[in-house]
């Protein structure tokens, strides 16, 4: 998946200016900026929510000359706040196989869906009412979801905002498998600089609506760097594969 010149301006004068990136297969790519930044406003572009200048493109194909309905079979997303809906965990998992049904669920979704409920540890709560699971457990039967979908880009913005830290590396372990062995392209908007540097493959940095970084890991996780991003004194610490952001307060 390649953006080229990405931008989009609101009439209250904020825009994105010439976003590029690149995701590969099997990649994650974390998008990480203040309040503000643009990050949103990048997924809602990317979603065909928001009509923007520049090239969205999925190997040779131009999602912005697709339909709506036929870009979102090529992308999943898991918005921030999926709201609370009165079906079963099964039932809300099978949703995101309608773009591959017929009339009704075949055996082979019922197959998907089962599978999907053992990875994300939700057998057990199978018939539960989605209203009554906690938040982490809500989250995984959400993103369990997204990846029923089956498409090529898994979108999720903030997938671990409202989780401790277990539920937290638990989810993010996941998705990482299952990008790896689905081999599909992953977008994670997250604030949590040491959890992203721990399972992002690459980094997009957003400032203002404008690009300050894109690449990888060892490249971006740099005092001045991420001084930059967020306008605070960092300190930054490798710690085995993975790095420590970690600010510096008088």
């Amino acid at each position: 998946m390649e953006i080229k010149n990405l931008s989009y301006k609101y009439k209250n004068s904020f825009s994105l200016k010439n976003i590029n990136f690149k995701v590969k297969k099997g990649e994650i790519l974390g998008v990480l900026g203040s309040n503000g930044s643009g990050k949103t406003t990048l997924i809602k572009n990317i979603l065909g929510i928001l009509k923007s200048d520049g090239q969205i493109l999925l190997e040779d194909t131009d999602l912005k000359k697709l339909l709506l309905n036929k870009r979102k079979n090529l992308i999943s997303y898991v918005p921030q706040d999926s709201g609370i809906n009165n079906l079963t965990v099964f039932d809300t998992i099978m949703l995101g196989r309608i773009p591959h049904m017929g009339y009704k669920e075949s055996k082979k979704d019922i197959e998907i869906v089962d599978e999907l409920l053992n990875q994300f540890s939700l057998q057990q709560f199978k018939d539960r009412k989605i209203s009554s699971l906690s938040g982490g457990e809500r989250q995984r039967c959400y993103i369990a979801r997204a990846v029923a979908q089956n498409s090529e880009v898994l979108i999720l913005d903030e997938p671990t905002s409202s989780l401790d830290i277990a539920n937290a590396i638990n989810i993010l372990k996941i998705i990482k498998n299952i990008v790896e062995s689905r081999n599909i392209r992953c977008l994670i908007i997250i604030h949590d600089l040491n959890l992203a540097s721990n399972f992002c493959n690459k980094f997009l940095f957003l400032k203002n609506g404008e690009q300050i970084f894109f690449g990888e890991k060892e490249e971006c996780f740099k005092k001045e760097v991420i001084t930059n991003l967020y306008d605070v004194d960092m300190n930054i610490y490798k710690v085995d594969s993975a790095f420590l952001a970690h600010p510096k307060i008088d």
